[in-house]
């Protein structure tokens, strides 16, 4: 009986909870009054429930992840992770591991299998900051994952399926 009225309880809470955050991000009030500002919010609100890629572009600081967190907060993907990844901080051949992962023995010192960012991403979102600043190599492999949701990890011999929103970021 006590389990049964503690999980009714939680149960409440969580949706009391989900209320709230549906409504603090329903408020725009954050937004700054300016005519790009407004531009940019309204066309998040409009965007973040259709369930495609998105390309957010702008100068350094102006608030791109801001978008792209909205984004996600007002999508059907709410629930599920939201994965930054800054892809000018990392050289091309550790980009791909930390996007797809790798099988143990794919390289020198890989003494065990690790997820990508995708994987952790799976049935969320994953924000890429500074696309532009990828390899070709690694814009074309990230192009097929976006047309056919299923990429390898790096010496993977099958395919890992995937089902990400990706927010390419790009200055």
């Amino acid at each position: 009986m006590l389990k049964s009225r503690q999980k009714k309880q939680l149960a409440t809470e969580n949706q009391a909870l989900r209320d709230y955050c549906d409504q603090v991000t329903e408020d725009l009030s954050f937004w700054p009054p300016v005519p790009r500002w407004c531009e940019s919010a309204s066309k998040s609100c409009k965007i973040a429930p259709v369930d495609v890629p998105v390309f957010i572009c702008g100068e350094s600081g102006v608030g791109k992840e801001v978008v792209a967190r909205m984004i996600h907060l007002r999508s059907k993907r709410r629930n599920q992770a939201f994965v930054k990844v800054n892809c000018a901080a990392l050289p091309g051949e550790l980009l791909e591991s930390e996007l797809f992962g790798f099988e143990q023995g794919a390289f020198t010192g890989a003494v065990r299998s690790k997820p990508g960012k995708f994987e952790m991403a799976n049935k969320g979102t994953i924000f890429l900051d500074e696309i532009a600043e990828m390899s070709t190599h690694l814009q074309a492999k990230l192009l097929h994952v976006l047309q056919d949701h299923q990429y390898s990890r790096l010496g993977g011999r099958h395919l890992v399926e995937t089902d990400v929103r990706v927010r390419p970021q790009q200055t």
